[in-house]
């Protein structure tokens, strides 16, 4: 891309900076968690992460004998100036400048800076296969030692094999690591390998005995007193959320119970350091559906409040002075509001028992024990378009939506950070005021299909949950075009000033202006029908005018989605959502199409030429969710599936066109795989993104696997494209790269 090019863009976004806000919607966190477990738990509703744990290792242990250059290593291109979900914080009791921090998708990260600067923060491999890391400790006497614990888990009993309930459970935990060189090295001390999909809220150190821990897990609370080296589950009660504990008395602890009706919800009390509990119900409920959080007050050590929430409202703030004995509430506001099975957390002042900073949505401050709140950020003041890494990213108001932990600072005087959905923030002034902290913290989570521009290596466009749609132009600050949910994009392979990109649920946005300006192109049609929460959309290979999307019925436009008209009178597949489309290489008429169970009925896969409406379901293939499909640019008999799910092969491959139960199938480790692209033409290789690394091969059906230096991450579907020279991969959950 030219330097004028370049430079007109540049003040074209400038010029889209903080005169854009976000449109007021609701989050799409739920969705994008149900979407995720629908994908693989499909068709049992099961997620065996144990299998993930273990082909993690093997693979790790095995990457050096594939070949394949796996020596070359993998390089962040960012963004580095927006940040992903982050579900908690740490502070060092020492050095007030070094803080850790918990991503949802992307690991555990750290900064020595405070969180301030361009490039703040930096990952922290832990050499196990950690993505989600919901809680972290340190010793406050020995700062070397941390604790983590994983997974990202709200729902304890239903993973769901369909879309109807958006609650469904997380990401994999693998239980709790143990650092004792300040992060350098990491073992494992509580090992849930091998347990399926199970989570560690929180944790806590006895500040009088450091080798007492106690955890706050989907299992129950769990307590060691050896410093990891064993543990105990103490109140087998599930989904434990939050644990507190008395300021003076170390005895005294406090736990919350229960998310998403799972049984025995509540808060409980053990005065003996968890040899007993007694459930507290004198004024606070015990039958909410969400979760509830606590906060007690370090300057008086009797009080404690706590925010109880529904799954789709808050039920209000309360209050104990007497240890939990008797409770009142004192205001019925809904802070969390539809995510109180999700993000909202509060935190008292340590000099002041009456101020609050108090969080769901957006942050709220009172300075009268909660009887008034007052609004100070309003997630959608955010800044379309460019900002640079460690800079604003909205005015002082400005807080990205869903807070899932608040921290007062141990070390700087009314000094308080927020962990979001997008990133973290810090307020200098016990919360009146906001700025972001994320340059560096490449934690976003890409969704497909990643786009590259055909005809230059420095033109790319992505979405990302919770993160909008941005563009990349070689740059490490990437330009924030679409709000929303960022899905798929597009570009155009015959003039990349032509972008596609869309927001959650098949709403398709074109710019003919290389991504200055963006107009709605949904086909209109759609109407009532289901729609998957990434709804797919392609343009074909040989005429990039014409487009496809998928709802539960087949849209097609011959003019740059100008207009749209159903392939068919009815749904494709029944109640059935279109998941995946492919479109033949040299014939526009040719498609290839998944669907994604809507009640737990079978998915399929189906194959058709326009002007056949309905086309043909491809036999031979597994009863499992088909996240890709890619046809060979030169033969569109050879196609390759990709599937995601447990139980069976994962990459399909058949060389004429046919049904494919008598053709090739290959598993070969690539467990749970979500892509399958070939390069354009002249290389024989076929690359796939894996849950944890690359999978490829050098000739067809041999499967070897790209592992240095990507993390050993999860992706949602990130697809490998290679329209670049280096090699590319867009990856949910962590950030985008390449490998040269």
């Amino acid at each position: 891309m030219n330097v004028l090019l370049k430079t007109a863009l540049l003040l074209g976004f400038l010029s889209l900076v903080a005169c854009h806000p976000r449109p007021e919607e609701q989050s799409g966190a739920g969705e994008a968690l149900q979407y995720w477990s629908m994908s693989r738990s499909y068709p049992d509703g099961k997620l065996r992460s144990d299998r993930w744990a273990s082909e993690f290792f093997r693979l790790r242990a095995n990457a050096g004998l594939r070949g394949g250059g796996l020596d070359s290593e993998w390089q962040g291109l960012g963004p580095k100036n927006i940040g992903g979900r982050t579900l908690c914080l740490a502070f060092h009791p020492e050095n007030p400048e070094i803080i850790y921090a918990g991503s949802a998708g992307g690991g555990l990260w750290k900064s020595e800076t405070g969180g301030e600067g361009a490039n703040a923060w930096s990952y922290i491999p832990t050499g196990f296969p950690v993505l989600g890391v919901a809680s972290i400790a340190i010793d406050p006497g020995n700062p070397e030692v941390l604790y983590i614990g994983t997974g990202e888990v709200y729902n304890y009993t239903a993973a769901q094999p369909g879309v109807v309930n958006r609650f469904t459970r997380g990401t994999y935990g693998i239980g709790i690591l143990k650092s004792t060189d300040g992060g350098l090295s990491w073992t494992h001390s509580l090992d849930w390998s091998l347990q399926e999909l199970t989570g560690v809220a929180d944790l806590l150190i006895n500040p009088q005995n450091s080798k007492t821990v106690y955890a706050a897990t989907t299992e129950g609370l769990y307590r060691t007193y050896d410093g990891g080296l064993s543990w105990e589950n103490i109140h087998p009660k599930s989904m434990a959320v939050d644990i507190d504990m008395h300021v003076t008395d170390t005895s005294l602890i406090w736990v919350s119970h229960g998310n998403l009706q799972s049984p025995d919800r509540g808060v409980f009390r053990s005065e003996n350091g968890g040899q007993t509990f007694e459930l507290l119900s004198n004024g606070i409920p015990t039958d909410f559906t969400g979760k509830t959080m606590l906060a007690p007050c370090p300057s008086a050590p009797n009080r404690i409040y706590a925010s109880v929430s529904d799954s789709g409202n808050g039920l209000g703030l309360y209050v104990s002075d007497d240890k939990g004995d008797s409770w009142h509430l004192v205001n019925a506001s809904d802070v969390p509001k539809y995510q109180g099975w999700y993000s909202h957390d509060l935190a008292v002042k340590p000099t002041n028992p009456n101020f609050l900073v108090y969080c769901g949505i957006d942050a709220y401050i009172t300075s009268n024990g909660g009887t008034s709140l007052n609004q100070t950020s309003y997630w959608y003041s955010w800044y379309l378009g460019l900002t640079q890494p460690g800079e604003p990213e909205g005015p002082p108001e400005y807080v990205h939506a869903d807070i899932h932990a608040v921290y007062y600072h141990p070390l700087k005087t009314n000094t308080v950070f927020l962990a979001t959905d997008g990133g973290i923030f810090v307020s200098g002034n016990g919360g009146y005021s906001w700025e972001a902290r994320n340059g560096g913290y490449q934690t976003q989570q890409f969704y497909a299909n990643f786009a590259n521009s055909v005809s230059d290596s420095l033109f790319a466009m992505g979405g990302m949950q919770d993160n909008a749609t941005a563009i990349y132009l070689g740059q490490d600050a990437w330009w924030c075009v679409l709000g929303g949910d960022g899905m798929s994009a597009a570009i155009h392979p015959e003039n990349d000033s032509i972008l596609f990109g869309s927001i959650q649920y098949l709403n398709i946005r074109r710019s003919i202006d290389k991504g200055l300006s963006f107009q709605s192109t949904l086909p209109s049609q759609v109407g009532l029908e289901e729609k998957a929460f990434n709804g797919p959309f392609e343009l074909a290979p040989s005429d990039p005018d014409i487009l496809y999307a998928g709802a539960q019925r087949l849209y097609r436009s011959d003019n740059l989605g100008g207009s749209w008209y159903p392939t068919s009178a009815e749904p494709v597949d029944g109640d059935n959502m279109i998941l995946t489309i492919a479109v033949g290489p040299t014939d526009p008429d040719l498609v290839y199409l998944s669907t994604a169970s809507q009640e737990g009925g079978p998915a399929s896969v189906k194959r058709a030429r326009m002007p056949d409406k309905h086309g043909e379901t491809m036999f031979g293939l597994p009863d499992r969710i088909a996240m890709d499909i890619d046809i060979h640019p030169e033969n569109a008999n050879v196609v390759y599936i990709a599937f995601s799910g447990f139980g069976t092969s994962h990459l399909y491959l058949t060389a004429d066109g046919a049904d494919l139960d008598s053709h090739r199938r290959r598993s070969s480790g690539c467990a749970r795989q979500f892509s399958a692209h070939r390069p354009p033409v002249s290389q024989p290789s076929l690359p796939g993104q894996r849950s944890g690394g690359i999978c490829f091969h050098k000739r067809r059906g041999q499967l070897g696997f790209l592992f240095g230096g990507a993390p050993g991450g999860r992706p949602g579907d990130g697809p490998l494209d290679l329209s670049f020279q280096p090699e590319t991969a867009a990856g949910y959950p962590r950030e985008w790269g390449v490998r040269k």
